[in-house]
């Protein structure tokens, strides 16, 4: 009874061709992987602003008579941050010291989503602010840079970290922060200079 079975040239050939495919194979799935984490931070940064967005709106309907951020009865952060509650799911009020390095505001919270924010607030609307991130670029062959403005005259900034606590916290990759003006929070369309005052 004669036995079949590979020689070794055979397994190693075998061997080389499925490591050349694996070479070939796993730099793909990586950069698949993070173009997708990627798009989910774009994704959850929209949302994130467009929910700030409609609850500042909430707030120059219900509190300003000039619908007006500096006219709408607070004194500072903590006051923003129950005005926000109001209309946001916030789950909790955080500590500072419970939030990695580098997490800008006064008063910070979580949001259903497990999102964190932070606020920061001058009712004289003097805040001025450079280089602030506000949406993640885009990955692939037409990759562009973050979404980064200079805000002068704002009211307040949102900072907010899309995926909460985990990792890298890093500023336009989880990390960004979007200017309250006195018409509310607006989502920018340009990486310029953003002042609207009115």
């Amino acid at each position: 009874m004669k036995k079949h079975a590979f020689t070794l040239a055979e397994t190693l050939l075998t061997l080389a061709i499925i490591g050349i495919c694996a070479a070939m194979t796993v730099p793909s799935i990586k950069n698949l992987t993070n173009s997708t984490r990627e798009q989910e931070a774009d994704v959850m940064a929209k949302k994130i602003i467009t929910n700030f967005s409609g609850a500042s709106s909430q707030i120059l309907m219900t509190q300003s008579k000039t619908r007006r951020m500096n006219d709408i009865g607070c004194n500072d952060a903590t006051d923003l941050f129950n005005l926000y509650g109001k209309f946001l799911q916030i789950s909790a009020v955080m500590d500072k010291s419970d939030i990695p390095n580098g997490f800008n505001g006064d008063v910070v919270g979580r949001l259903a989503d497990s999102s964190i924010f932070g606020l920061e607030y001058d009712k004289a609307c003097n805040i001025s602010k450079t280089g602030l991130t506000v949406l993640p670029g885009k990955s692939g062959s037409n990759a562009t840079s973050p979404v980064v403005i200079n805000a002068t005259k704002a009211c307040g900034i949102i900072y907010f970290d899309t995926n909460g606590v985990k990792g890298p916290n890093t500023d336009g990759i989880d990390r960004f922060a979007v200017p309250i003006f006195k018409s509310g929070v607006k989502i920018p369309s340009v990486t310029a200079s953003a002042s609207p005052s009115t």
